[in-house]
């Protein structure tokens, strides 16, 4: 659970997709503070919905965000002082047959989002991004700075997505950081990731299908990426961009290996395709988070896997 942080006191905060996993997350670890947290979704999962019972300073409210007239009514409502924009779509495939999907999702939310806020004076606006925007680039660990070229639907959509937020804000004079999010997991995980689905399939006691795994990730816990978000937030209006990361490769397979070494009756079948333009790595440089005065905690892969089966999904 979370614990004091002053930047968060007496403020209210908005949190939008706070009825997923990250969003709910967060929420979780802020609402110790003496202030008001308002998480807005169209549908709110078990950590949510737990929190708002627990504490009274937890707020959800139901919303549908493609709505622009009903998302302004509740930024004129509740004047947040800190908004965390979560609300995404995740779908990863290929497939150009879901790119309005990812647009209406990751580009229109945004841009409605930012219209209702846009006479307020807000301190701070926290957009998660995603590692992917690097694409297939050969020059990793990927730096904040360096070109990025999408690979897919959702990539291209975060990536239209970073640049109108920064010209928006830039406009407007309004604060704003991206952070570029790499492969969190952590306990209760969805299976819409390569981990969550992989514990989902043991715990169901389903033969986990996979490639042959030669694919590096930079995973990142939730306990960790939260860390980062908070102690990002405490900068305040750097108007800047940062990976969100463990600065470590690791493949899928060495990801199945370790969990094996903890449960030797799971099953897994290597058998999948590589998908089409497979990034067979995503690694990320967390120097810039260091220098500003964080410190990175180790990631003990096989401890944070444990962690994981402590509790089924959500």
């Amino acid at each position: 659970m979370g614990k004091i942080i002053d930047l968060f006191n007496k403020s209210k905060i908005l949190i939008t997709g706070g009825g997923g996993y990250l969003g709910s997350r967060l929420a979780e670890r802020i609402c110790l503070n003496e202030c008001e947290v308002f998480l807005l979704d169209i549908n709110f999962n078990s950590i949510s919905k737990s929190i708002n019972k627990q504490y009274v300073n937890v707020n959800l409210i139901e919303i549908d965000l493609t709505d622009i007239n009903s998302i302004t009514k509740v930024c004129e409502s509740i004047k947040p002082d800190y908004i965390y924009h979560f609300a995404a779509s995740i779908n990863r495939v290929k497939d150009f047959n879901i790119y309005t999907e990812s647009y209406k999702i990751n580009v229109e939310i945004l841009h409605n989002l930012l219209k209702a806020l846009q006479n307020q004076d807000y301190k701070g606006f926290y957009f998660s991004s995603t590692s992917e925007v690097y694409g297939n680039s050969d020059n990793y660990p990927f730096y904040e700075d360096q070109n990025i070229s999408p690979v897919s639907p959702y990539s291209l959509s975060k990536t239209m997505a970073e640049f109108f937020l920064l010209t928006f804000s830039k406009t407007y004079n309004k604060p704003f950081t991206i952070l570029r999010v790499f492969n969190f997991f952590g306990p209760n995980q969805p299976s819409s990731t390569f981990i969550g689905e992989m514990i989902n399939s043991y715990l169901k006691e389903e033969v986990f299908h996979m490639s042959q795994g030669e694919q590096e990730r930079d995973f990142i816990f939730i306990d960790e990426l939260l860390d980062q978000i908070i102690h990002i937030s405490q900068l305040q209006n750097r108007n800047e961009i940062f990976n969100l990361c463990s600065g470590k490769g690791t493949s899928l397979i060495d990801v199945v290996i370790e969990f094996k070494k903890i449960k030797k009756n799971f099953k897994v079948i290597k058998d999948l395709p590589y998908r089409q333009n497979e990034i067979m790595k995503i690694i990320g440089s967390n120097n810039k988070l260091i220098d500003t005065g964080y410190e990175p905690k180790f990631l003990n892969l096989k401890k944070e896997l444990q962690k994981c089966l402590l509790t089924k999904e959500i």
